[in-house]
């Protein structure tokens, strides 16, 4: 049964997947979304446990960052991590219509940089490598 419901989500997170495949590293990341408000990409994988792993990738020295997170209880939980001490963005997106919130937090003291807002994810049209001009403009780091 848990395979079962971690499959209906996994499919509603991402489009379509199946929970038994394997993804090696060289494959690169097998799927990638966006957030409409900003610029970076979320290139992830997500295991057959729920684990999502994956970069966020924009331009500036606080990408790529690791991006990290779990599905659970009908919604993706993740985290980036940007480079250069730069805070950590957080997400709580409901799988079934990819749209929840989002926020940043400094590093520094753990402040808000970004106040909680609402956030949608679209995926992305490809995952090949992406040129420098897809990826200008807010791309939810902390400036």
């Amino acid at each position: 049964m848990k395979k079962i419901i971690l499959l209906l989500l996994g499919i509603a997170l991402i489009g379509f997947i199946s929970v038994d495949s394997a993804y090696a590293p060289s494959v690169g990341w097998p799927y990638c979304f966006k957030d409409t408000n900003y610029s970076a990409q979320y290139q992830v994988e997500l295991s057959s446990s729920g684990i999502i792993r994956g970069q966020a990738v924009a331009s500036g020295s606080n990408f790529p960052a690791p991006l990290t997170g779990v599905v659970s209880g009908g919604f993706a939980f993740f985290s980036i991590g940007y480079l250069n001490n730069a805070g950590l963005r957080f997400y709580a997106i409901q799988a079934n219509g990819l749209t929840g919130q989002t926020w940043g937090l400094s590093s520094d003291d753990s402040s808000y940089y970004d106040e909680p807002h609402s956030a949608t994810l679209t995926q992305c049209t490809a995952v090949d490598p992406i040129s420098e001009s897809d990826l200008e403009g807010d791309t939810g780091a902390m400036e």
